[in-house]
């Protein structure tokens, strides 16, 4: 954990904001509680806490614009209730990680100490670059490797945000293999604790919808039940030094 870091939580409901404050009762955050985003812009006029909860409701009726604001500094964690992750999936609600409420504090501290440990700066594009490949090339896609910028032989173009990358990367990296949930959270700035799955759940489902001609029944980023997920089609790196293929070991 690192002492001190700031934390905004907003939420409409007084209840839920004093459950946030309970459960960090005692920890090193720096926490403040706020209504709505405008009372946390008054208070801070940049709004560049280290983490930002945020309702998801609140979230979703911010603008653009604001949203931006509110991200340019922050790690972003968007609360809700038990359906939260079926609507970050059908919102496409981008987040450095999910609570659902009620909180259970553990889980809360747990995750907070998740996304602290990710680099501030953006962790899957370090991971990509290291190996000097401007850009990556699969099925009919290609991804700028800087930009997280994909597009498609048939112009179709989507970018991806920093957490999308970071797990594709890690698929990138071990195409037409098979990988398990808990090799997906070791391997990639999502943490690496069970508890965080469904975040993963989350993601694939997003990368799915920008990839998939069918995200319904998917080619690329493959399910194999009772295993984990499979990336489905060769990869190459292109651009300054190609990367060597793992080795079978």
């Amino acid at each position: 954990m690192e002492p001190g870091t700031p934390i905004s939580i907003v939420d409409y409901n007084e209840d839920a904001l004093e459950a946030f404050r309970h459960a960090l009762q005692g920890t090193h955050y720096s926490v403040s509680a706020y209504r709505t985003i405008g009372q946390a812009l008054e208070q801070r006029a940049d709004l560049t806490p280290g983490i930002l909860i945020v309702d998801l409701d609140i979230w979703q009726a911010l603008a653009h614009e604001t949203r931006d604001k509110a991200r340019a500094r922050n790690k972003l964690i968007v609360s809700g209730g038990e359906d939260l992750f079926a609507l970050a999936i059908e919102h496409d609600i981008a987040a450095d990680d999910y609570i659902v409420k009620p909180i259970n504090p553990t889980e809360l501290i747990a995750r907070l100490g998740c996304v602290l440990l990710r680099p501030a700066s953006c962790s899957a594009e370090c991971a990509l670059a290291r190996d000097n490949a401007e850009s990556v090339r699969f099925e009919s896609w290609t991804l700028d490797v800087g930009t997280f910028l994909l597009a498609s032989d048939d112009g179709r173009k989507a970018r991806l945000t920093s957490a999308e990358a970071g797990l594709l990367n890690v698929l990138l990296r071990s195409p037409n293999r098979i990988l398990a949930r808990d090799q997906l959270l070791h391997s990639n700035p999502l943490g690496d604790d069970s508890a965080f799955e469904r975040s993963v759940d989350v993601l694939i489902s997003r990368l799915r919808k920008k990839l998939e001609k069918d995200p319904s029944n998917p080619e690329i980023i493959k399910t194999i039940y009772g295993a984990g997920y499979q990336f489905g089609c060769d990869v190459k790196w292109l651009g300054g030094k190609r990367r060597k293929q793992p080795r079978d070991d």
